[in-house]
């Protein structure tokens, strides 16, 4: 249990085209939390040598990030895994969303879409 919360709390999360979950871990061998600490430090590397928090990235910047990181998971993915999750899958979606903290109540932003690839 945690003696209190942050007010901020991001997830990175894999879809199929039609924007249905799919389990991370079984399809790539790796979960979510280290993927999106290889999306951070790639936004890092954009916005920081212009002085930016990745808070402020622009959605072109997320993007980029999103695009490295498929580039790097994409040769890992067990497409026999994937099979399984049904042969309507055409493609595969990358998304980061933040949670925040606000006068006691959970708030959930909106889904960003980093990264996109067709098989």
């Amino acid at each position: 249990m945690y003696s209190r919360l942050d007010d901020e709390s991001d997830v990175l999360f894999v879809t199929d085209q039609n924007d249905k979950p799919l389990p991370m871990h079984t399809l790539f061998g790796t979960g979510t939390a280290s993927q999106k600490k290889v999306y951070i430090t790639e936004l890092k590397k954009i916005c920081n040598p212009k002085d930016r928090d990745t808070r402020d990235a622009l959605p072109e910047e997320q993007r980029e990030a999103g695009g490295k990181l498929m580039e790097k998971l994409f040769p890992r993915l067990k497409r026999e895994k994937l099979a399984l999750q049904g042969d309507h899958i055409t493609g595969l979606r990358l998304y980061y969303k933040v949670f925040t903290l606000d006068d006691g109540n959970i708030a959930a932003g909106k889904p960003v879409l980093v990264a996109e690839r067709p098989l």
